[in-house]
């Protein structure tokens, strides 16, 4: 299912995250401001690309503040944190992989948002209660299974069930838009733009952009989602 080329990225991402311990990195979030001593656990996906999605959401604080957010597929929390940074009622962050969890608890204990955010463990919405002004969900982009024995994989791969269920599921959870990043390496499987008419939503592009460093370089695009029939005001 992989071609040759996202097979070499995998590989390269996996290599990437040949970490044992917890350690710290420091992530830009915009022009002027950066997140020092930001903690990571091990088996737990680092942000990558999906950092570009934490620069577009810290660029439009207006979407965010007094609102309510879901940070789907949480990871190490920094969408979910960002969101709380920038004016956010209420944040909650979930993900099925209990290491996240536990990380995205200590970076938002770290960062000093614990009176906003909530994390949680749950299997998409399964645990998930309550509706939502807005969800961001930094999705597997990559079309395969997750490989056995590594579990950043998952983070990683879908072989297209995770997205349909999470757009299938998501009507009943979001009042506005959905916003999901991707990388044009990836194909067209995971493609929100593909995915998303197909189960009744809008699909807009937000962000457009070419990433020149980092591990997941390319074209890099956000894609606000919404269901058709429902308002456009955020």
């Amino acid at each position: 299912m992989l071609t040759d080329g996202q097979r070499q990225q995998i590989e390269r991402q996996i290599a990437y995250h040949q970490r044992t311990k917890p350690y710290n990195i420091t992530i830009p979030i915009s022009d002027e401001r950066v997140l020092r001593g930001y903690r990571m656990y091990p088996n737990v996906l680092r942000p990558m690309s999906s950092i570009s999605l934490g620069n577009y959401l810290y660029d439009h604080p207006k979407a965010l503040q007094g609102r309510r957010i879901l940070d789907m597929g949480c990871g190490s929390g920094i969408l979910g944190i960002i969101a709380a940074l920038r004016g956010a009622a209420k944040v909650v962050l979930c993900d099925v992989n209990p290491q996240a969890v536990e990380n995205s608890i200590d970076n938002v204990h770290r960062f000093g948002v614990e009176s906003i955010c909530q994390v949680i463990r749950s299997d998409l919405f399964e645990n998930v209660r309550g509706s939502f002004n807005e969800i961001i969900f930094a999705h597997p982009y990559f079309p395969g299974k997750p490989w056995p024995g590594v579990p950043v994989t998952t983070g990683m791969l879908d072989a297209g069930a995770l997205i349909d269920r999470f757009l299938t599921d998501a009507k009943e959870y979001v009042t506005g838009p959905i916003l999901m990043p991707f990388l044009e390496l990836a194909g067209s499987r995971n493609n929100p733009l593909i995915r998303g008419p197909r189960h009744g939503y809008a699909v807009k592009t937000v962000t457009n952009i070419t990433i020149r460093r980092g591990l997941q370089k390319g074209r890099f695009m956000v894609y606000e989602l919404r269901c058709r029939g429902r308002s456009n005001s955020r």
